[in-house]
């Protein structure tokens, strides 16, 4: 039989991610949340609070180290409901 060689891990570093997608809910154009992984930090937003701290990845895992700080700011009701889901 044929094997197949494991797929390789993806790469996070140097990449930006955009949350296009939340189960149950339609996004708000207005409330883009965001994820950048550079040099050994994850950093982006919720669409409403910055954050930001160090990262581990292996395989096809990562792990946010417990580093992680965010702003805290007073938003509008229905974009803060996003951002906490």
């Amino acid at each position: 039989p044929m094997t197949r060689a494991a797929d390789p891990a993806p790469v996070l570093e140097g990449t930006s991610w955009t949350l296009a997608a939340l189960p149950g809910r339609k996004l708000r154009p207005d409330a883009i949340a965001t994820l950048r992984f550079e040099s050994g930090r994850a950093t982006g937003s919720d669409g409403c609070n910055q954050y930001g701290g160090s990262y581990d990845a292996a395989g096809s895992r990562f792990q946010l180290r417990g580093d992680l700080v965010a702003t805290q700011r007073a938003c509008p009701p229905a974009i803060q409901q996003q951002a906490e889901a």
